[in-house]
Parts: C-alpha cells; structure tokens; sequence
C-alpha cells in the first residue's frame, strides 16, 4: 500500500500541467526524495538496532559484531538510501537520464586548484569540528544529557584489513553518497528558491538533521553550511566530496591512533590536558583562522578566474513555491527533528 502510494505520488510530480514550471516539478521531486530518504534512515537504524540485538543475544562473545552491524548499516544507508533511493526519485518523477541527473547534482568538471584546495581545509577542517563536538558535548552535558554507550572497540592488535574497511565505510561511502544526496539535487532547488544567508542557514540546518542524532546536530549542520558554500564557490560537488573524505578518513586515523600509539593519537588525551587553558584556546583560533583563510582563498581564486569550462545545471525560471510544494520538505523536516529530540529525551533519561 505504501508502494503503491509512492508510485502514485511519483507520476503526479512526473506529468504535473505543461503551465507547472520545470522548476517546481523539481523542487516536489527533491521534497519527495528527501522526505522518503528521512523515513528510509530511520527504518534503517530500527532495522540495525535489531539486527545488533539478535547478534548480541546469539553470539554474545563474538568481537566481530559491532563490525558486522557497522558494515551492514554504513551500506544500505550510503548506498541503499542516500544515492540509489534518491538518484531513482529523480530519474522516474523527473525522466531524467544518468547523465542528467549527475549534472543536476552539481557533478561538474571544476578547476585543479580547486581540487587541491579541499585537501588542507578537510584537515584542518577536523580540528575544527572536533572543537564544536567538543563545546556543543559539554552544553548537553550541562542539560543532564548522557550519551548511550555502544561497544565499538578496536581488537588489541592492528588490523590493516579493519582499518581499510572503517576507511570505506565511513570515508569513501559518505564522501560519494552524501554529497549526492545534499549537496547534490536538494543543493540545486534550494539554491533557486533561497538567497544569501538563508540558504546556507537551510542547508546547514538539512545536514544537521539528516544525521538524526541529537549529539552530531551542532558540528555536522557546520560542515554542512561549509560544504555548501564550497560548492557554491566552486559550482562542483567534487572539491566537497574530497573534503568529506579528507574528514572522515582522518577520523578513522585518529580511533586507530589512539588505540595504538600512532603518531597523533595521544593529541587529544594526557597530551592537551598539559598545555594551559589560553594556549589551548589561542591555538584552537588560530586553527579556525587558517580554516576561514582557506575558505577565503578557495572564494578569492574563483571569483578571479573565470570557471569557462565548467557548466552547472540551470533550472529554468523561478516559480513562486507554495505551501504544497513543501508538502514533502515539511514531512522530511517532522520526521528528522522528531528522531533527533528523541534521542536528546533518550539522554537525558540515562542522565
């Protein structure tokens, strides 16, 4: 019954009226694929949180369980939900090919230096969002707030098999599927119906939300108001989904760091806890200074150069949006801001 409502729903959008713009018929399209994606991730957490219940219950010893449900969870939300149920919302209620669909995801050819920037700002970008994480953890605490614990550590010996895999997993998987998915269609529409400030308020708040998790809901709506300005600037998605990578891969660097005496990886424990209070903080800004400096010259090399070969997607001309156009959006936001206050109730129960 569902399905059948889904299909339905898809060939109204697809054969709206000749007078409905292309425009709008994107704008529902990309409402529907994001409400649609909001209810897939939250089936999927229930479905993984049952699928670690019975691991747990039938092989209470086996250490490879948190691996299993991390695996299992990482592909068919990354590539499950976030690029094969949104790249087919838009091909069946759009008509569009691959090719088409790419191009209005913003996959454009962009400029090497472009490129070559996203490497410094995705790691310095970590540090940055580390110290978010950090002052945005401390005020949930301050609420009561204590964070669920999950067994997710890492055996006693390195495993470069293990290590590759988080890398893939929590790397590569997001850096392709979730760019596809947020900076991708929903960047392009709302882009066209939002101007300055507001749209990257929108877009951070979207990334925010879409991770629906009360706990990464400051530093993720961060990067992803950074992230969209990066492809704002830049006009691709690429130079994005490098820095995405270059942060997430990084992550993963650091858990291993830590658990085996890498270099690095006692940076955030005996280590900082050594340096005095206004070192930390005059170098925390420092940090964020070479972060914006990036920012500012990533902006200042493309506005001075002009991008000739690149060729964003151009929806046509701009509609006024109704309130039944955000029908879909408004879903997308109850269903993602109800989860996310849930697991916010959920800590401060265990407070």
């Amino acid at each position: 019954m569902i399905i059948l409502c889904i299909k339905i729903t898809m060939q109204r959008i697809s054969i709206l009226p000749s007078a409905a713009s292309l425009k709008r018929r994107q704008y529902r399209a990309v409402g529907l694929a994001m409400m649609l994606l909001a209810a897939a991730l939250l089936f999927s957490r229930m479905l993984a949180t049952s699928l670690a219940r019975r691991l747990y219950q039938s092989y209470p010893y086996n250490p490879y369980n948190s691996m299993i449900i991390s695996a299992f969870f990482s592909i068919l939300v990354q590539i499950g939900v976030c690029f094969l149920l949104v790249f087919l919302v838009y091909k069946f209620t759009l008509k569009m090919n691959s090719k088409e669909i790419f191009a209005f995801s913003n996959f454009n050819r962009t400029k090497w230096y472009n490129l070559a920037l996203a490497v410094p700002i995705g790691i310095v970008g970590i540090f940055v969002t580390i110290g978010i994480s950090t002052v945005w953890a401390i005020f949930l605490g301050v609420l009561g707030y204590n964070r669920p614990r999950y067994s997710a550590a890492l055996p006693a010996t390195f495993s470069p098999g293990l290590f590759i895999l988080q890398i893939f997993l929590i790397a590569v998987l997001p850096a392709i599927c979730e760019e596809f998915a947020i900076r991708g269609g929903l960047f392009t529409v709302l882009r066209n119906k939002y101007r300055g400030g507001m749209f990257f308020v929108i877009m951070a708040v979207a990334f925010g939300l879409f991770h629906q998790n009360i706990t990464q809901l400051a530093y993720t709506a961060f990067f992803g108001a950074i992230m969209a300005f990066v492809v704002f600037k830049t006009k691709s998605v690429y130079p994005a989904m490098i820095i995405h990578f270059v942060n997430n891969a990084l992550s993963v660097y650091l858990t291993h760091a830590r658990a085996y005496g890498w270099f690095m990886g006692n940076i955030f424990g005996s280590w900082i806890l050594e340096i005095h209070i206004f070192n930390l903080f005059f170098g925390y800004i420092a940090i964020v200074a070479i972060f914006i400096a990036l920012l500012v010259l990533l902006a200042y090399v493309n506005k001075i150069q002009a991008t000739e070969n690149v060729r964003p997607y151009q929806p046509a001309k701009t509609q006024k949006i109704s309130l039944k156009d955000n029908f879909f959006f408004i879903g997308a936001i109850i269903i993602t801001a109800v989860f996310t206050l849930y697991t916010l109730i959920l800590g401060l129960s265990l407070g």
